[in-house]
């Protein structure tokens, strides 16, 4: 068979012949000259093509019969005159040159390495838009997609579109190489391709956007965000968890939608996979959320274990007392299932259920935030329904979250024992959380345990010993606090705000301590401090002003003092805590009516309103004003409150020291009330019992039962009793007991110097008359 190099050559020869014959005619140059030229370079083209092994099976098609015509014409004409060599056409006519033939002729005969390079340098050369929008965006992208795979919250078809335009890319290069494919088809695959490249990148840049860039929540908003629930240990993106991602969202949205308009506040986001608490903390704080839903399918054989877990992000306190410990959130609230199937019922019930757990949840938290205490119990306890009711594992579930909120929620609205109750429940789920112990430190002060109190506070110390997580050493500086080592409680909040300038609540414990220690001019640098982070931020503000009013009480300046919590409650009118320091400020500088207004308004503002009107029924019952008074510690007893005894006893005496003509029964109502009181006095049996004593005889003239009460209090009283011991003595002396009067005030004035001055003159007086 003819070589189609040589055969190229002589076409080449026989084409510059006729065109030399063209020249020598001129414009009179024959038609079937003029064709046979055509003829001739359409036979070079192809040829071309056939030398470098890119001639298609169609195109050798019209290659054989045109060199046939060519060979044809050939034996008509003078071989010399058209100086062509003597090429003998019928050679190739007569070998059945096949597609077979050419490849078997591009194996054995292969393009040299330097026709490869130059073939593809040529190609590159007139597609250099297809080479840079394929080569160099495409592969930084898919390193792209590989990093942030488990972020893109993108259909599974667009997938299935870009894989199917990725391969008509790949088989256009593949075909580059055959050989057999002219350079326009092998632009249309790649045009394909490069529409792909052009796909993804304005795909992966609006996601890349969307994470680097996230739309944030308002700082008025309550954010949660719904991540994307993973599936497998990698957490990959599946129809699975978007179904049961797209669930919760949806069960939370209605659930908003549906609750009152106290939630317009609440909003709703969507978050890629999150894979760690680590994770969901960050991401959840890059878009100033307060809640992160996450969750992972676990498939372990034919079971799916699904977990809802709802996160707390640090940085949520920044008041210094609501609250007053953050949970360390190891284990967050969580819930799972073993399911056969996505389409299966079980799942349905349960993940409707443990969507609204977390539903429950999430608002309960809102309303706590929000200082809403009673609604905040009513969301918390309906979550725990829920998780009973999906029949959770205990060995997979932790509800100690909800328990412990429980606790911060009664505690706040001043049940105590209902509070201690869920922190105990709290602690079977976390019992090595700090948090919890802390809460029941609050409690065991508050119900007088305080062999309790300090081995709880031991404890937070040692959970925390060897801890580095910022919330550890907050419940570790909070701990030393209580226990009144203020230098190590100072070192931790400082390192604190050396590890995370922006935790807020630290510079104001700081603050407060450094005040208590009167190092007033540190605590003012460090409202400073404080200020600055304050951001614009009303709350912040606000407690800024009601500690630098009790920094200006320390300094004796009232005046400022008062105009910072003036300042405070123009900031955030609905804070009791500005209402009540004003109150007391007023009532010390004899401002009367500035004290009772604001009294009266910390009675509409106060979360806790047994304890707003028992300290308005108390400045009243200073003011002699017995009937008012006498209203406000009814309407405390009308709420749930940890010191009901001490407030049936103040009730009982504001009925003593009340006129006749208005209570005509007093004697009687003041009785009932200090019986009530005595039922069940738990921490404050000696204040109730010496004020009951001390009523009895010196306004009712009961003596036998008075000294009996006076007794039962200086037996409960762990400390020296000074009051009841000087009523008691008066008691003896006015019944001729003169011994048993002597020895009590004996007892006073050996103390000595752990009385108040006034109270020791008064036992050694005494002392000194019943001697004589």
């Amino acid at each position: 068979m003819t070589n189609p190099k040589l055969l190229l050559q002589r076409l080449h020869q026989s084409l510059h012949t006729l065109k030399q014959q063209q020249v020598k005619h001129g414009i009179n140059a024959p038609a079937s000259l003029i064709r046979e030229i055509e003829d001739h370079q359409t036979a070079i083209d192809l040829t071309e093509q056939l030398a470098a092994g890119r001639l298609s099976e169609i195109e050798w098609g019209r290659l054989k019969p045109l060199l046939v015509t060519i060979e044809e014409r050939q034996a008509t004409k003078s071989v010399s005159s058209l100086n062509i060599g003597g090429v003998n056409f019928s050679d190739i006519n007569n070998s059945s040159i096949t597609v077979g033939d050419i490849f078997v002729h591009y194996v054995t005969n292969p393009p040299s390495i330097q026709i490869i390079y130059q073939d593809l340098g040529q190609f590159i050369k007139q597609n250099r838009l297809y080479l840079s929008v394929v080569l160099l965006l495409q592969i930084p992208l898919a390193v792209v997609f590989f990093v942030f795979k488990n972020r893109f919250l993108i259909p599974w078809w667009v997938y299935l579109v870009l894989v199917l335009l990725l391969g008509a890319m790949v088989y256009g290069w593949l075909k580059l190489f055959e050989a057999r494919v002219h350079q326009k088809t092998v632009r249309l695959y790649l045009a394909l391709g490069g529409f792909s490249t052009v796909f993804w990148l304005g795909l992966f840049g609006w996601q890349l956007a969307s994470i680097v860039y996230p739309v944030r929540f308002a700082k008025q908003d309550f954010g949660i965000a719904v991540a994307m629930f993973g599936s497998g240990a990698n957490f990959r993106v599946s129809a699975r968890g978007q179904e049961i991602t797209d669930l919760v969202y949806r069960q939370l949205d209605e659930f908003i939608r549906n609750s009152p308009a106290a939630l317009k506040d609440v909003k709703l986001a969507r978050l890629g996979v999150v894979n760690t608490i680590e994770q969901g903390q960050a991401d959840g704080e890059r878009i100033g959320a307060k809640l992160v839903l996450w969750g992972q399918i676990l498939e372990r054989g034919d079971e799916t274990i699904i977990h809802f877990q709802v996160l707390q992000t640090p940085g949520l306190t920044d008041n210094p007392a609501i609250p007053q410990t953050l949970p360390l959130v190891r284990r967050p609230l969580q819930t799972n299932v073993g399911i056969q199937s996505i389409e299966s019922l079980t799942i349905k019930n349960v993940a409707s259920l443990q969507s609204l757990a977390a539903a429950n949840f999430s608002l309960g938290l809102f309303y706590y935030l929000k200082f809403d205490f009673q609604n905040a119990v009513d969301q918390f306890e309906m979550t725990l329904n829920h998780l009973k009711e999906s029949q959770y594992s205990r060995d997979a579930t932790d509800p100690g979250l909800v328990y412990y909120y429980l606790g911060r929620s009664y505690q706040q609205l001043g049940a105590f024992d209902q509070s201690q109750a869920m922190f105990d429940q709290a602690a079977t789920f976390n019992p090595d959380d700090p948090a919890i112990a802390l809460g029941q430190a609050y409690n065991y002060r508050v119900l007088g345990q305080m062999v309790k109190r300090q081995q709880a506070l031991e404890a937070v110390l040692t959970m925390t010993a060897h801890e580095k997580d910022i919330v550890a050493i907050y419940d570790r500086a909070l701990a030393f606090e209580r226990l009144k080592d203020f230098q190590a409680a100072l070192d931790e909040y400082r390192a604190i705000n050396t590890l995370d300038p922006d935790f807020f609540i630290a510079y104001l414990s700081r603050g407060r301590i450094l005040v208590q220690l009167d190092r007033l001019d540190e605590a003012e640098e460090i409202y400073q401090q404080a200020q600055q982070r304050a951001d614009g931020d009303p709350i912040r503000q606000a407690w800024i002003w009601v500690d630098l009013g009790q920094l200006y009480e320390k300094k004796d300046d009232p005046e400022a003092a008062i105009e910072a919590y003036k300042q405070a409650v123009a900031l955030v009118p609905t804070l009791s805590t500005p209402y009540f320091f004003l109150a007391q400020i007023y009532a010390q500088q004899g401002i009367t009516d500035g004290a009772y207004l604001n009294y009266q308004q910390l009675t509409v503002v106060s979360q806790n309103p047994s304890w707003a009107h028992g300290a308005f029924g108390g400045y009243l019952f200073q003011q002699k004003s017995y009937v008012q008074a006498i209203d406000q510690y009814k309407k405390a007893l009308r709420y749930p409150a940890y010191d009901a005894p001490r407030l049936y006893a103040d009730l009982g005496q504001a009925y003593a020291y009340a006129d006749v003509k208005d209570f005509p029964d007093k004697k009687a109502l003041s009785i009932e009330a200090f019986e009530e009181a005595i039922k069940n006095p738990g921490p404050y049996e000696a204040y109730v019992r010496s004020i009951y004593g001390q009523i009895l005889f010196f306004d009712f003239g009961i003596v036998e039962e008075a000294i009996n009460q006076h007794l039962l209090s200086l037996k409960a009283d762990e400390s020296i009793g000074v009051e009841t011991r000087l009523n008691l003595g008066q008691i003896y002396e006015s019944t001729g007991q003169f011994n048993l009067a002597r020895e009590q005030y004996q007892i006073l004035v050996e103390a000595g110097s752990l009385l108040p001055a006034d109270r020791l003159a008064i036992a050694q007086n005494r002392l000194a008359v019943l001697e004589k």
